[in-house]
């Protein structure tokens, strides 16, 4: 199994921070600002699901087999957090 790590600093505009890819097997999105929250949106959208400081959200193929082939876009709330993005590969 192969992983990627990668860390984006955020903005208050929406920012791709993983392509689709049907041969990832999960996600995982960890906000390591202490106190600015951030957003997974879709398109131009700048509400969405809420990721609070210093936690984390992930998806698995074993909860949709579609979901980690799908597009990943982020959003500050204020300021520039930093986000870290771990995929997983077979």
């Amino acid at each position: 199994m192969g992983y990627k790590i990668t860390r984006y600093t955020l903005s208050t505009t929406n920012q791709v921070v993983a392509r689709g890819d049907p041969k990832r097997k999960s996600i995982a999105f960890f906000n390591t600002d202490t106190s600015i929250n951030m957003e997974l949106t879709q398109g131009d959208s700048k509400s969405g699901f809420p990721i609070k400081a210093l936690s984390s959200l992930s998806f698995d193929t074993l909860i949709d087999g579609s979901i980690t082939t799908f597009p990943f876009q982020m959003v500050a709330e204020s300021g520039t957090p930093v986000l870290s993005v771990l995929e997983s590969y077979d």
